[in-house]
């Protein structure tokens, strides 16, 4: 047979086997299609409950889409001649897919964000062309044309393609290559920056780029090219990955993405089996200055009349302008005429001391309650509550909470004062630094006129690109004006927060005020137009040249300006901390020892000579214990809640612990008058209370029995009193029982052993006035016994013993000047007998000596019990030509009469 013939015979037999081979290869591509798919599915879900960064989640995604379009491409070839090389070429794809799963689940096993890097870059070529190859998950070439060799066909036109920048310039087959990563002059131009051209680079990623353009993505090792003509699937080995053989999963990927700040080193990213990773040193030498424009009526000012805005909106933004520029500056007058003056100066200080000697001591403004003065009073606010309602309470607070009493002086006012001052200065600082660096920028701008341009590829980036004159002389117009205000509103506010308020409360709301006014132009920008509000938000920030250094680089190296501010920083702090702080101190000091300062526990009065009576507000040392268990505090809370009063009555009359004038007509004038009262004009009015003149009225008087009670503890006294002979042990020290309890406690009586029975220590004045009392000193004899006989009378030795204790309390503060031997009155009384009179009216030291006889022993200061009933020889009542009455009137013995 011919070959010819032969041919023909195996001819069919060729073609029969090839088509089986076909038809085994498109089954197994449809099984890894299935297989691939379900891989896919369970990789998204992973990372989806991973928490993944979303750029693993579209690697996946991008991966299904070409999935997608594989099994539809070989659905539409289940008819048609399929050769089993395409088969091969589609299982290879597969096999590099699953690498790169494998690479990508253990990248997000290792670290979650290397799983991203390692499959592409994050940065897209900024203007892709229309008829660029487009990568997976993009419509490209995949979703064209239906013959297997159109993809091939782009790839050829894309070899053939000239290769452009972004202004249509041809580069170079070394621009290609540094693009790409690596290239040659034969591989034929190709488009910088297309999409295109990270798709037919192929090869080993060898060469660094030296300038990583807008669009560079990842090239990841040494990858094999499909860039065979009859294949029906061609993917882009920078969006597959590495092959599937070991040595190209252990190949190097070398990334350069933008954004790296660095002329000589780039960041170099290993990814292989392991998907481990290695950082080098990042060298920061060159730092760009920018300025951008912000959100304000300031920058926004600028722009005023422009050719980009309207005429309505630059009137509206002139309006904005005034009106911003009208706030700082009615707040900077306000500040320099009213708030900078100083709080205590040398006038406030002269009033606060007038204050205290015309009102803090005056007795008018004693009160009885709590025995102190209104200066006690004001100058211990947390005490005493009552009085802080008034400013002067208020003003003492603050200097106390100023001074840090009690606290340290790290958390004091001037401690405040420092940090407020402190961060109002770095909100003026970062101010004043923004407006130089918008100087810097204007100044770098070119001239020939102000032109705007905008981006081609979106359209919505805006730069100013040049000032003309007019418009540059505006920009340093407004950039003055600026500085100016802010410059102003510094010294102002350090004045405004050092001087004007001591509330620290104040002072921290002060520095938030500050920060208000000097960003009033941010809260007016909210008004600016629409279109001002875009142009600024696409405007590009402002170049600016670069600043001194201290040195150019190296890990010294240190910016002029920052160093200056630090420097000046630390200066203002050493200043505040040993200068400032004493210059506010002081005054703040002074006005506290004039409202405070020396003894606060006294009041005085004046008379019609203005000659000034002092006394303690509180000379028996009542503690706050003591007066809570004063009987006045439960009768105040029975007149405010009457259901508290007992029922108990006394003849069907209810007796309440409080004194009520409620059935007189005058009640509130008897109430009033009750009030200046004195001791003699209170024991008296307890007995016209209920019409007595000198009776015991304890033992029916319930609310007067239960206010003693209440009051007992105070005077040691330890059980109740139910009747005046249950008071008598305490007739002596306690002048309440005296006034209730008259007869029992001897103030009727002349000879009693009761020794202070004057008005003034509580026996009612009546009582020596009484039918009772003038019976009994006619019947006392007028007889004088010797000292002997005296020192052993009960009632004698009860006078010498309340003597020492009434002479030493009203001699207080001066005992060295009693008028008594060595100060001990008591044994001078029972030794000397009635000679100890003589003796008390003949002591130097006795300026105030009065009559004892009549009970006047210091003149007001001292009154006791009349002498004459039990002296009557010392005190002249025998051998004299008077009258009984008159005998009677100096408290003499009727007896001695001898008319």
């Amino acid at each position: 047979m011919s070959s010819a013939g032969e041919r023909r015979l195996v001819a069919p037999q060729l073609r029969s086997e090839r088509q089986r081979s076909a038809d085994a290869a498109l089954t197994r591509c449809s099984e890894r299609v299935e297989t691939m798919s379900e891989t896919l599915g369970k990789m998204e879900e992973r990372l989806l409950i991973l928490e993944s960064p979303s750029s693993h989640v579209s690697i996946v995604e991008r991966m299904s889409e070409t999935l997608g379009k594989i099994e539809e491409r070989l659905m539409r070839l289940e008819n048609s001649s399929f050769r089993a090389s395409s088969a091969e070429e589609i299982n290879e794809t597969f096999g590099k897919m699953q690498d790169r799963l494998l690479i990508l689940e253990s990248a997000v096993t290792a670290d979650p964000t290397l799983g991203s890097r390692a499959i592409t870059a994050e940065h897209q070529p900024q203007s892709p062309e229309p008829e660029a190859r487009m990568m997976p998950g993009s419509s490209g070439a995949l979703d064209q044309a239906d013959a297997p060799s159109q993809m091939a066909a782009a790839e050829r036109e894309a070899d053939s393609s000239p290769l452009e920048g972004e202004g249509g310039d041809t580069a170079t087959p070394a621009e290609a290559s540094a693009h790409c990563g690596t290239s040659s002059a034969e591989d034929g131009p190709a488009k910088v920056g297309d999409g295109r051209a990270a798709g037919v680079c192929a090869g080993t990623a060898e060469q660094r780029p030296q300038s990583a353009e807008p669009g560079a993505r990842l090239v990841l090792g040494p990858a094999d090219a499909m860039d065979q003509a009859d294949a029906p699937l061609q993917m882009a080995p920078a969006e597959l990955g590495a092959p599937s053989s070991p040595a190209a999963a252990e190949a190097s990927a070398e990334v350069s993405a933008p954004g790296v700040m660095s002329s000589a080193q780039d960041t170099d990213v290993k990814v292989g089996a392991g998907a481990s990773e290695e950082w080098e040193p990042l060298v920061l030498c060159d730092v760009t200055y920018e300025h951008r424009l912000g959100d304000s009526i300031w920058d926004a000012g600028l722009l005023l009349f422009s050719g980009c805005l309207t005429i309505g909106d630059s009137l509206i933004l002139m309006i904005l302008f005034v009106l911003q520029l009208f706030t700082q500056i009615v707040f900077l007058g306000i500040t320099w005429f009213v708030f900078t003056e100083k709080l205590f100066d040398d006038d406030a200080l002269k009033k606060l001391d007038i204050w205290r000697m015309n009102i803090g001591h005056n007795v008018k403004y004693h009160d009885k309650l709590t025995f102190t003065s209104l200066s006690q009073r004001v100058c211990d606010p947390d005490k005493y509550v009552s009085e802080m309602s008034s400013s002067l309470s208020s003003l003492v607070d603050d200097i106390s909470t100023f001074l840090g009493t009690g606290t340290s002086e790290l958390f004091n006012g001037p401690a405040m004062v420092q940090v407020a001052c402190l961060v109002w200065s770095l909100t003026v600082i970062g101010e004043v630094l923004g407006i130089w660096d918008l100087h810097r920028a204007t100044w770098a701008l070119p001239g020939g006129g102000t032109r705007f341009l905008r981006k081609r590829d979106d359209g919505a980036a805006v730069r100013l690109s040049g000032l003309g004159r007019g418009r540059r002389t505006w920009f340093y117009v407004v950039i003055s004006s600026r500085m100016a205000v802010a410059i102003s509103l510094w010294i102002m506010g350090i004045k405004f927060l050092c001087y004007y308020t001591i509330s620290v409360s104040d002072i921290l709301l002060n520095a938030v005020a500050l920060e208000l006014v000097l960003h009033v132009d941010e809260a007016a920008y909210v008004l600016a137009p629409p279109r001002v509000k875009s142009l600024f938000a696409n405007l590009e920030p402002l170049s600016s040249p670069p600043r001194c250094l201290i040195r150019r680089c190296g890990t010294t190296r240190a910016d002029f300006r920052q160093v200056t501010l630090v420097a000046l920083m630390i200066s203002g702090i050493a200043y505040f901390s040993f200068v400032l702080k004493g210059e506010l101190l002081a005054p703040v000091q002074r006005a506290n020892h004039a409202l405070c300062g020396g003894k606060l526990d006294f009041v005085y009065s004046l008379d019609q000579f203005y000659l000034v009576y002092v006394a303690e507000t509180n000379p028996y040392n009542i503690t706050e214990e003591m007066y809570a268990n004063y009987g006045h505090v439960q009768a105040l809370r029975e007149a405010m809640r009457p259901e508290l009063v007992p029922t108990a009555t006394y003849n069907g009359i209810e007796f309440p612990m409080h004194m009520s004038f409620s059935f007189m007509g005058n009640s509130l004038v008897e109430v009033e008058r009750r009030n200046a009262f004195d001791a003699a004009e209170s024991s008296q009015g307890v007995q016209d209370l209920v019409g007595y003149k000198c009776s015991d009225s304890l033992w029916f008087n319930d609310g007067l029995r239960r206010f003693v009670n209440w009051s007992r503890t105070n005077w040691g006294i330890q059980h109740n009193m139910s009747s005046c002979s249950d008071a008598l042990p305490y007739c002596s020290a306690w002048p309440l029982i005296k006034a209730a309890c008259p007869e029992t406690c001897g103030c009727a009586s002349p000879v009693a052993a009761t020794f202070a029975t004057h008005p003034s220590n509580g026996c009612p004045g009546s009582c020596t006035a009484s039918q009772q009392y003038t019976d009994a000193l006619k019947a006392t004899a007028c007889v004088e016994k010797d000292p002997a006989a005296l020192r052993n009378e009960p009632i004698w030795q009860s006078w010498a013993t309340m003597a020492q204790v009434m002479i030493m309390d009203a001699w207080k503060g001066y005992e060295a000047a009693v008028p008594c031997p060595s100060g001990n009155c008591t044994e001078a009384f029972l030794s000397q007998g009635c000679g100890f009179i003589t003796t008390w009216k003949e002591n130097p030291n006795n300026f105030f000596a009065s009559d004892p006889c009549e009970g006047e022993w210091t003149g007001q200061y001292l009154r006791l019990r009349p002498m004459a009933p039990l002296c009557p020889v010392t005190c002249g009542c025998i051998g004299t030509n008077r009258t009984l009455e008159e005998l009677l009137a100096v408290h003499c013995p009727g007896q001695c009469s001898v008319r």
